[in-house]
């Protein structure tokens, strides 16, 4: 049996007895990580006054809404990602070019990832989601008038190239990984700004500077 096991045992004897999260990661700062785990396997780990994770190892009653909250928030077209679009005229052998800004909604998302804050205070929902690709192309006419100065020919070789280039980047930058905090009171916000490459490749690189546990 590990030391951190034995702590946990002798430190929480009552198998009925529940711990808050944030107790937890407060009287547990050297084997914080190991003692949430060990709690929410057992279904003993709260948050926000409910269950964590049940007995059996399931979402409890926290877990669940924390979920539900934060994908009320990337549901609503309020909630929104800003994406910088280049228009290279250097493609076609044109001197000019430029860049827009746009706000994307959130066109479909997957959780992939839950876990929680160094402190304790929030849990952290992690996302696959992928922008709205529509709004890219019944703009795009009007940012290439904008930048060349000339309506859009998809017909137009010259026009072709630099909308593929641009097209082709947006679709990199299309999927994204967020990361959405939820308090005890099961408010949901999204603060950080968005990584590119989805959850595991993009944002997951920022745990450990940002001491982001997983469950």
């Amino acid at each position: 049996m590990k030391l951190s096991d034995i702590v946990i045992q002798e430190a929480a004897p009552d198998e009925d007895k529940t711990y808050d999260l944030k107790e937890v990661v407060k009287y547990f700062p050297n084997t914080m990580e190991k003692a949430v785990k060990t709690l929410a396997k057992s279904g003993r780990l709260t948050f926000g006054g409910a269950q964590v994770f049940t007995k059996s190892g399931d979402y409890g009653p926290a877990l669940k809404q924390a979920i539900a909250e934060a994908e009320a928030l990337l549901k609503d077209k309020d909630t929104t990602v800003d994406v910088r679009t280049e228009l290279d005229g250097s493609v076609a052998d044109i001197d000019d070019g430029g860049e827009f800004n746009d706000d994307y909604p959130v066109d479909d998302f997957q959780e992939t990832f839950v876990g929680f804050s160094f402190k304790g205070d929030k849990l952290v929902i992690g996302f696959d989601a992928w922008l709205d690709e529509e709004i890219f192309n019944q703009d795009w006419d009007k940012h290439f008038e904008e930048t060349f100065g000339e309506d859009f020919d998809m017909e137009n070789p010259k026009h072709e190239k630099i909308f593929n280039k641009a097209h082709k980047e947006f679709k990199q930058t299309a999927f994204l990984g967020l990361l959405v905090e939820v308090n005890e009171d099961f408010h949901a916000t999204m603060d950080d700004m968005p990584f590119t490459d989805g959850f595991h490749k993009g944002a997951a690189r920022e745990f450990k500077s940002r001491r982001i546990y997983s469950f």
